[in-house]
Formats: structure tokens, C-alpha cells, sequence
């Protein structure tokens, strides 16, 4: 059985426990909270997994973006704020 999950993020290195092989489904604000929805097998092993919440115009650390399928994606909040969302290597 798989489950639809939430996560809230932080700007910055988010590091997070979830079950492995997790699908990142969408980001996206909740009041002035980011949150990252993944569908989990609730069941499944627990990874730590690297997740990256910045602004537009900073720096990314290249060197730890996984590949193609690093970006989730991009929210905007009604107080102007837009995160952009990758997930990372593990340092």
C-alpha cells in the first residue's frame, strides 16, 4: 500500500527521513510554510534524503544536484516569496 505524504522544508540543506524509494510529487506553500508531498510505501526501509529549498539568483552547489532529476520543483507564496527545490547528494 502506498500513501501520499507531506514534509515541511526550511530555506536551505533540508535533511530528511523518508521511506526509500520515494517519488517527489510536488512542492508547494501552505500559509507561509513549504511543504514537499512524496508518495511513500509507508512500510518501506527509512532513507535520509538531501533536499535543497532556495530563492532564485542563489548559487546551487552543482557538484551535489542528483543529475536530470534533481529539480522537484518551484512555489511561489502570496507574500512574494519563490522557492525552487532540488534534490542533492548526500554530503
Amino acid at each position: 500500500m502506498t500513501e501520499i505524504w507531506k514534509y515541511p522544508l526550511r530555506p536551505g540543506s533540508n535533511c530528511i527521513e523518508m521511506p526509500a524509494a520515494v517519488s517527489f510529487l510536488s512542492v508547494g506553500f501552505q500559509g507561509e510554510q513549504l511543504y514537499l508531498w512524496c508518495w511513500v510505501t509507508p512500510r518501506a526501509e527509512v532513507e535520509s534524503y538531501h533536499i535543497l529549498a532556495t530563492a532564485t539568483g542563489i548559487p546551487l552547489p552543482d557538484n551535489r544536484l542528483r543529475g536530470p532529476s534533481a529539480y522537484i520543483g518551484t512555489a511561489q507564496c502570496e507574500n512574494g516569496i519563490v522557492a525552487h527545490v532540488f534534490a542533492m547528494r548526500k554530503p
